[in-house]
């Protein structure tokens, strides 16, 4: 855990170890609670579901576990070859 200071216009800067992770223009979230009187602040880096999709697709593609046009219309709605 890194401290960091708040300026007079409410900025921090990142630590460098962090800064690795994160470009400028990225979206980070900001989550408070209170913990036995303590305030805790977490940050999580926003990602866009559609590039989590994208590479879950193409990880599917590459195990070998997907269908092309063809194969799809070729089956019934139970999954079961119309043939």
């Amino acid at each position: 855990m890194v401290a960091v200071q708040v300026d007079d216009r409410y900025r921090i800067t990142i630590p460098k170890e962090v800064r690795k992770h994160v470009r400028p223009g990225d979206v980070l979230f900001v989550e408070h609670q209170v913990d036995h009187g303590v305030d805790i602040y977490r940050y999580a880096k926003a990602e866009n579901p559609f590039d989590l999709l994208a590479a879950h697709a193409v990880d599917e593609y590459r195990a070998g576990r997907t269908l092309n046009l063809d194969e799809a219309f070729a089956l019934n709605d139970d999954g079961d070859d119309v043939e």
